[in-house]
């Protein structure tokens, strides 16, 4: 389980977290917070990996997070290829 920090239009993360969905690899975030982030959250994006009590300051880190939980490198970029592919992709109800 994480949190995502980020601003309120920010489109990498979440085209990240469809590419991820559109393998059936469900890395959605159980709170998306876009205001009154804790100290700890000096750059946006940042993830708070509830699960191993981590912090994943900035871009590049969240990056880090995204590719260690699916196994999958270069995810931004394969990402952004998905969406441009997929411009319409919405994340699946549960």
């Amino acid at each position: 389980m994480y949190f995502l920090y980020k601003n309120p239009i920010q489109l990498d993360t979440l085209f990240i977290v469809q590419y991820l969905d559109s393998l059936n690899i469900t890395l959605t975030p159980e709170y998306c917070i876009e205001r009154n982030h804790p100290q700890q959250v000096s750059v946006l994006p940042s993830i708070y990996d509830s699960t191993n009590d981590k912090w994943y300051i900035g871009f590049h880190q969240c990056i880090v997070f995204y590719e260690k939980e699916s196994k999958i490198d270069n995810i931004l970029f394969k990402s952004v290829q998905f969406k441009e592919k997929n411009p319409d992709y919405r994340v699946k109800k549960i």
